[in-house]
């Protein structure tokens, strides 16, 4: 309606909030899939530490291998104060 009346600026008033939700929409995608990628990070982490270990003692390269494995989704989580 706002195109047939010229009201201009009822028209940018809309279109502004049209993109502020777009823009939560893309937001919220983006941070669901950080969380997904850095939940499978966490479990291959786990997996790799449930691998180092034998019968009585953990092999020290394989455990470290897992603790310097990179999060890098959760690192961004965490950045973003949401981890």
């Amino acid at each position: 309606m706002d195109r047939l009346s010229g009201d201009k600026e009822g028209s940018s008033r809309e279109v502004q909030s049209k993109l502020k939700k777009l823009d939560q929409r893309v937001e919220s995608r983006y941070v669901d899939k950080l969380r997904f990628e850095c939940r499978k990070e966490q479990e291959y982490r786990d997996r790799l530490v449930d691998e180092s270990w034998g019968l009585f003692f953990a092999n020290q390269e394989k455990l470290e291998k897992a603790r310097q494995y990179d999060m890098k989704n959760c690192r961004r989580l965490r950045e973003m104060s949401l981890l």
